[in-house]
């Protein structure tokens, strides 16, 4: 019997314990929930909660809450969620020197414990995380990617659905993301998805500026600084990609030719 996959979630709070949630009932290998010592209390708490709830559910995963690196060294897959979210009022800019320090020893730790994983970076402002994480590890830019593009990429496909009046299954938008207000869509929205209705260009204009704020948007009316459910399904999918690519959307694969433009700056 092949040895099951080792996932690591860096940051036991909202995201993290979905992304647990997700990855064991969906079998995709062990789950292990890391946090500094003073909140692995609550690591540890979520995972007896959804081992206990997949003996119900019927999924059977090995999930463990932790402080230690050593019980995650090895792991084949990293989520990163760790850092401080945003508040409303605050840029994801504003996060930056917070969450550098916090990225900065994420990445030292992994060089060591961890040197063959696939890394998917959630920390705000992503594409500043992606490229530190990825210049302090030296993994090559295969194996480290933000997970944005991806919950843009959705969200376009679902405002372009609404204004186009059609199912928000016809896939097939793609973007090029540097995070918060600079999202651009690649090529015309309607032709990329061959919709059988033309929009105005006012109509595009406002469905981009749509996505730019969804964000700030969601965060405000929330009063916390992340997307949880569709962002967690970002991540879940570039998970299932890197593990199984017959199992995730065509327009997830893209990630690994295309990685982010983060790391291609100079």
């Amino acid at each position: 019997m092949p040895a099951r996959k080792k996932i690591a979630l860096i940051g036991a709070g909202n995201i993290g314990g979905e992304l647990a949630a997700l990855a064991a009932r969906k079998e995709l290998g062990d789950v292990f929930l890391f946090d500094i010592p003073e909140k692995v209390g609550l690591a540890q708490g979520k995972a007896l909660d959804l081992e206990q709830n997949g003996a119900i559910l019927g999924y059977d995963s090995n999930i463990k809450g932790t402080s230690s690196w050593d019980e995650i060294a090895g792991a084949d897959v990293v989520i990163i969620t760790a850092g401080v979210p945003r508040k409303p009022g605050m840029s994801r800019d504003d996060l930056l020197s917070i969450n550098l320090k916090i990225i900065r020893s994420v990445a030292e730790n992994l060089k060591t414990k961890c040197p063959d994983a696939f890394v998917i970076v959630v920390s705000n402002p992503l594409d500043a995380m992606v490229y530190e994480l990825k210049k302090v590890t030296g993994f090559p830019a295969q194996r480290v990617v933000g997970m944005a593009g991806v919950l843009d990429a959705g969200r376009l496909q679902l405002f372009l659905a609404r204004e186009a009046n059609v199912s928000v299954n016809n896939r097939g938008t793609d973007q090029l993301r540097g995070g918060g207000a600079i999202s651009h869509a690649v090529g015309a929205p309607v032709d990329a998805i061959a919709y059988p209705v033309t929009l105005p260009a006012s109509a595009q204009e406002g469905i981009l500026a749509a996505v730019r704020r969804a964000g700030y948007q969601l965060g405000f009316s929330t009063s916390r600084g992340l997307a949880p459910l569709a962002a967690d399904s970002s991540q879940f999918d570039i998970q299932r990609m890197w593990m199984d690519p017959a199992m995730s959307h065509s327009y997830v694969r893209a990630i690994l030719a295309f990685p982010s433009l983060a790391y291609r700056r100079r």
